[in-house]
């Protein structure tokens, strides 16, 4: 009887060790979408710096909205308990005048927080928000000053 309690127990044990590592496992599911926005505003901004000129300001504020984004991403992915950096399938790079690299890059980083799943306590809402007002400026930049 001491046997059958103690291979009762063992089993109950691994049981719940896998059943608590299925559920790390999954609670971080979606990360790599959050990974992926944050390398999409990263190579925004960097695109957004080589442009020529200005654009009256709102090459600058494209900047300052899509740095905001990524912190909330940050935020996003610390909320949901994933690790600072991750795994993700870089996708390839945009071809053509810097503007219009940004713009593009900030598409794939809104479709990427889109995608997300779960809120993360606000801050991919929020990140998907700033994201899309980077486009905005970006938008209102090209009008203004073109797309180089």
């Amino acid at each position: 009887m001491p046997g059958a309690k103690l291979r009762f127990t063992l089993a109950a044990s691994l049981t719940a060790l896998t059943l608590a590592t299925v559920g790390v496992g999954t609670a971080h599911a979606d990360q790599p979408r959050m990974y992926s926005a944050r390398n999409d505003l990263q190579q925004a901004i960097g695109a957004l710096q080589a442009a020529q000129d200005d654009k009256g300001g709102h090459r600058v504020d494209a900047i300052n909205l899509a740095q905001q984004a990524i912190d909330q991403v940050n935020l996003g992915i610390e909320f949901a308990g994933g690790p600072p950096d991750g795994f993700f399938v870089p996708p390839l790079p945009p071809m053509g005048p810097a503007m219009d690299n940004a713009n593009a890059w900030l598409q794939m980083a809104v479709g990427e927080l889109q995608a997300a799943e779960d809120n993360k306590g606000g801050h991919r809402e929020t990140a998907l928000n700033l994201a899309q007002q980077a486009i905005d400026q970006t938008n209102v930049g090209i009008q203004v000053g073109g797309p180089n």
